[in-house]
This record gives structure tokens, C-alpha cells and sequence, in this order.
């Protein structure tokens, strides 16, 4: 799918009236293993994803395309979870271990019911959503799932239920062979951006008043990334970053192939929502980092500012070797 500078892609979201989710129709971008999306942006012409109701509010009429009959209005900085979500998943590494302990080595994303209706390969998965590599799709660190280059996303993060919900930008098992540099993602209901596992890259990225984390790292990530800014949304939001090391049963101790999260992060500014802003929906705490299982990370010549509790808070689960140096800390807790 190529999709050229300038666009502005709008989607949507039905409930169908139902408190039930299995009948909802959300709009969302998904790179199935094996596909390539190229939104080729600029920087005086940027590619635009946001939910229908911004459409409207501009021209001032309804669209057909809303299942309602109310005009706009036009989302703003506290409204998220209007659709979806940019979903990349790809045939790289990740680390999602079974009850043995040992590698399973693909998962299928979050965000979606559990479905079967394209289980191709016969693993019991729908093979739209499954990411990591397998036998259908062997490990290919060097993947290309395309490119975005100067992205907004705007106003997503529908959730099909408590903890499945669709993040901003998601990276699944994406490969070094993929282009994420200038993305920003605002005002999403979930995490701003997620890598599951994967080898990918990225520079330029910015994280602006997203509901829960900025920065989601899990599953065996690796990538080498440079030029991250996030500003925490003051009402309701989680962690700067919510780094894993490892998803699954169990931690992989017995496998010598599983490689935790071990991602190279340089000249990030993180600015949390306040010492006392009372923020709510954090699930995890308002800390600049939350550190789980066996994450061995490092980040450098960066500034984490502005968190209503901890610098970083390391749960029993980890003991991966985060490192941290040449960081700029600035005020947290209650000063």
C-alpha cells in the first residue's frame, strides 16, 4: 500500500449500538507479515490518520461514513480511542516464551478478538494478526515491512477490552529493513508507540498527550533509536516508558536462544504530566521508566523530567542490566 504526501486518511468506529465487542467495525491500518506499507510524507506535506469526526467538524456536515448523526465535533487534546490504530508486523525475532520456558518465537498483536478465518498455515491463528517468525514465515531480523517518513496519528487507541487495546504505532517483529523516522502520535487511548520484539530503528519520534505509556518496549526488542520526545498527557496517563525484556509463561531461562529487550536509546526528552497533576488510568504508576522482566536496555545523553513518582521503578521480576548514562534527571514525586 503506498499512500502519497499530503494524504489525510480518516476511519472510524461502530460499536453497532451493542455492549458487546465481537460485532464492533474499527477502522485500522494493518501490515500483514509479508507486506509493505510506504507513506511517503514530508515535511511540508505530512500523511494525516485520524478518526472521521475531524472531517466533519471541517466541513461542517455529517458523513455517511459515521455510524451517528451528530456533526464532528472536533476532537481535541484529552480525546482518544475514536478508531483504531498503524499496525507493522513483521517476520523479525521476538521473545514470547511458552510454560516449558522456551521460545515460541510469534504471538498475535493486541488490539483484536481472537480469530481464525485466515489460518493459512494451520498454527490456529489468524495470520493477519501474527507476527515473529514460524514456519510459514521463517526469522528475518532484516525484514522490510515499508516505510513511514513524516506521520501523524491522531485521536486512535480503540480497546476491545480492559488491557487489549490498539496502540498509536504498532511494531511487530518489524525488521531493520523498515523506514520509522519523523512519526508523531497525539491524543491516542492507549501507549503512543509499542515495539513487540523486532530489530527496527527509528529516529524523530514524538509521543504527544497520549492516555497511558509513551514509549512501549517488549518481547525481545533490539533496535537502535535516536530523537525521542514525549510530553505525558496531564489527565490520564502511565509511564514514560514501560520497557519488558520478555513475554510468556515464563522468562525463557532455559532457553539459551531467548534474547530479552536490549534496545539502544540515545537523546530522548521525556516530560511527565506533573508532580501533582492527580493523573488517573495509570495502571503501572506515573514513573519516568517501569523496568520488568530481565529489560537490559540502555539509554544515553537523555532528559526524563516531570514525573509524579519515580525516576524508574523495577519490578522483582527484573534483574536484565538496564544501564543509564550521561541522562539529564530532572523533578519528580511530590517537590
Amino acid at each position: 500500500l503506498r499512500i502519497e504526501a499530503g494524504t489525510k486518511i480518516y476511519s472510524t468506529f461502530d460499536d453497532k449500538g451493542t455492549p458487546a465487542f465481537d460485532d464492533d467495525e474499527v477502522g485500522a491500518v494493518i501490515v500483514a507479515p509479508g507486506g509493505k506499507l510506504i507513506a511517503a510524507g514530508s515535511a511540508q506535506e505530512p500523511i494525516v490518520f485520524d478518526p472521521i469526526q475531524t472531517l466533519e467538524a471541517e466541513r461542517g456536515e455529517d458523513s455517511p461514513l459515521d455510524p451517528d448523526d451528530v456533526v464532528g465535533p472536533m476532537p481535541i487534546a484529552s480525546t482518544g480511542g475514536l478508531w483504531g490504530g498503524v499496525i507493522m508486523l513483521g517476520e523479525a525475532y521476538i521473545a514470547f516464551t511458552d510454560n516449558a520456558d522456551m521460545n515460541i518465537g510469534n504471538n498475535i498483536i493486541e488490539g483484536f478478538l481472537p480469530a481464525t478465518a485466515n489460518d493459512n498455515d494451520g498454527d490456529g491463528r489468524d495470520d493477519i494478526l501474527e507476527y515473529g517468525f514460524a514456519a510459514a514465515f521463517p526469522r528475518t531480523d532484516a525484514s522490510n515491512s515499508g516505510s513511514m517518513r513524516y506521520c501523524s496519528i491522531r485521536h486512535g487507541g480503540y480497546e476491545v477490552g480492559d488491557g487489549n487495546e490498539i496502540t498509536g504505532l504498532t511494531l511487530g517483529g518489524v525488521g531493520t529493513g523498515t523506514t520509522i523516522e519523523f512519526i508523531e502520535v497525539v491524543s491516542n487511548q492507549d501507549d503512543g508507540i509499542e515495539f513487540f520484539g523486532g530489530t527496527v530503528n527509528t529516529k524523530n519520534i514524538s509521543m504527544i498527550l497520549n492516555q497511558d505509556d509513551a514509549f512501549d518496549i517488549d518481547e525481545g526488542h533490539t533496535g537502535t533509536h535516536q530523537f525521542w520526545f514525549a510530553i505525558q498527557n496531564p489527565n490520564s496517563a502511565d509511564n514514560g516508558g514501560e520497557w519488558d525484556g520478555v513475554t510468556g509463561s515464563s522468562k525463557g531461562s532455559e532457553d539459551p536462544s531467548v534474547t530479552r529487550s536490549m534496545p539502544q536509546i540515545y537523546n530522548a526528552t521525556l516530560l511527565g504530566p506533573g508532580a501533582a497533576s492527580g493523573v488517573t488510568g495509570s495502571d503501572k504508576g506515573n514513573n519516568g521508566f517501569f523496568i520488568d522482566d530481565y529489560f537490559a536496555g540502555n539509554l544515553q545523553n537523555s532528559i526524563v523530567h516531570d514525573f509524579g513518582e519515580a525516576l524508574v521503578e523495577v519490578s522483582s521480576d527484573d534483574e536484565g542490566g538496564f544501564m543509564a548514562s550521561n541522562n539529564l534527571i530532572g523533578d519528580f514525586g511530590s517537590y
